[in-house]
């Protein structure tokens, strides 16, 4: 039995991504010939991920680059394979040997290991591309569990650290939660290769969940990131590249932050935001005035889902791809940060130049100012194939150089695409259009991938 991650539905075939381990996700988009509007997939104990479901064939078309191929997903994503423990934390004390060159594989027994206890958990000793090292989750109970989200593990059964970081090449975190971390998450100088999967980072008071700090090809799949730091006139971040190169963030589910992702001005590029699902929840939503209401018109977050400084070095790119961005609103300067009104994907953010990017296949649906905005010093951007719903603006394009702006769909924007006479004489901009009131009544999606899977349409997730 196995579990379905993403599937696409429409014309008589779905398309389904079977996960029979819950961590082999080469095997994707197996087709299968089921009657037209039948989502099931055999269901199984593998992980929950999942891709939105377009249940009209009038958008495969447009959409196509929203379908999640084998290809493109094995190129991004890391096919972990759990050995045997070599050594197993039960207690505080056992983190000593946790760079031990003795023991590969760690285990990790449930246990709340706090910062009294255990500090900072620093990983130092490298593995190689051959024999990387583990740190894992571990249910002495269970022995043979590999299957598990990191997610549906019951509290009491957690293994919960402050906060590690990680300076050395070639390790797998696989099921460990972070929570309550007085400083961020990092991947420092140097790490690379590394993979981050199905963990989950949560709270603290850090204005950063996660740091990648000059390190470079590093993945981070499957996971959940959620509840930054709210602080008025302060920024946080759930992601935030440091003068790294090369990164991956692939098949997540990040909500509830100040931002979700932001690339420093000094970062290499070359980065990939890939098929996750980020969005904020009512919980964070206020009247405006800095009070939380869940009927509240604006949000204590800034509430960029990706942020862009300075992305401009020759020969490379950074892409984000396949994203589905939802239920953003107008920033609340008095609950927290210091920025922008309300932007889903922000390139140029403080007058970056900001140059070769590629905003492909994503589905955002959000009432903000602007769900794509380009800067003052913006170039060499593509935007395509994706569905634009519910903004003030959905495109705004003032001043961009070398725009490609096609086969976008749209959806009840007060105004589509907003431009000027700087970006207007060098733009593409060809064949977009708004959706119809039928194409929108059947456009549904599955969301909350991991944390709390179900099926909600675009009315429900503006």
């Amino acid at each position: 039995m196995v579990k379905h991650d993403r599937l696409l539905v429409g014309k008589g075939v779905k398309m389904c991504a079977h996960d029979p381990q819950g961590i082999d996700r080469a095997k994707l988009l197996l087709p299968v010939q089921i009657g037209h509007g039948d989502t099931n997939c055999e269901l199984g104990t593998g992980s929950r991920g999942r891709l939105p479901i377009m249940r009209l064939s009038v958008l495969l078309l447009v959409l196509v680059s929203f379908v999640v191929t084998q290809k493109t997903f094995a190129q991004y994503a890391v096919n972990v394979n759990l050995p045997e423990c070599d050594y197993i934390i039960r207690s505080a004390s056992d983190w000593k040997k946790v760079n031990d060159p003795a023991y590969a594989v760690i285990c990790v027994a449930p246990g709340i290991y706090t910062y009294k206890d255990i500090g900072v958990v620093e990983l130092r000793r490298s593995g190689t591309a051959e024999h990387p090292r583990y740190l894992r989750w571990y249910d002495p109970a269970q022995p043979g569990d590999i299957d598990t989200h990191v997610v549906d593990i019951p509290p009491r059964k957690q293994a919960v650290i402050p906060q590690f970081k990680l300076m050395a090449d070639y390790w797998v975190i696989d099921r460990i939660v972070m929570r309550g971390g007085r400083h961020q998450n990092t991947l420092a100088a140097g790490a690379s290769h590394n993979v981050l999967n199905r963990i989950l980072i949560e709270g603290g008071t850090a204005t950063l969940l996660l740091r990648f700090l000059e390190s470079s090809h590093n993945v981070l799949q499957h996971s959940v990131l959620r509840n930054t730091v709210a602080i008025p006139g302060r920024d946080s971040y759930a992601i935030y590249f440091d003068r790294s190169e090369s990164e991956r963030i692939v098949d997540n589910e990040i909500y509830n932050y100040g931002g979700g992702i932001q690339q420093s001005p000094l970062s290499l590029n070359n980065h990939v935001v890939y098929g996750n699902e980020m969005y904020i929840t009512d919980e964070l939503y206020t009247d405006c005035r800095g009070h939380r209401d869940k009927q509240g018109e604006c949000m204590c977050s800034e509430g960029m889902a990706v942020v862009l400084k300075g992305v401009n070095r020759p020969g490379t790119t950074f892409r984000i791809e396949n994203n589905l961005i939802y239920g953003h609103r107008r920033h609340d300067e008095l609950c927290m940060g210091s920025g922008t009104p309300g932007v889903a994907i922000d390139l140029g953010s403080g007058g970056s130049d900001t140059r070769n990017v590629i905003i492909k296949g994503n589905i955002l649906l959000n009432r903000v100012p602007n769900n794509i905005y380009t800067g003052l010093h913006v170039g060499d951007v593509e935007i395509t194939g994706n569905v634009i719903g519910y903004g003030e603006y959905g495109i705004t394009n003032l001043y961009g150089d070398n725009m490609t702006i096609t086969d976008n769909l749209y959806i009840d924007n007060a105004k589509d695409y907003h431009t000027g006479r700087k970006a207007v004489f060098r733009t593409t901009y060809n064949n977009n259009r708004k959706i119809t009131d039928s194409e929108k009544a059947e456009m549904c999606f599955q969301v909350k991938k991991f944390t709390a899977p179900h099926l909600s349409c675009v009315s429900d997730l503006q």
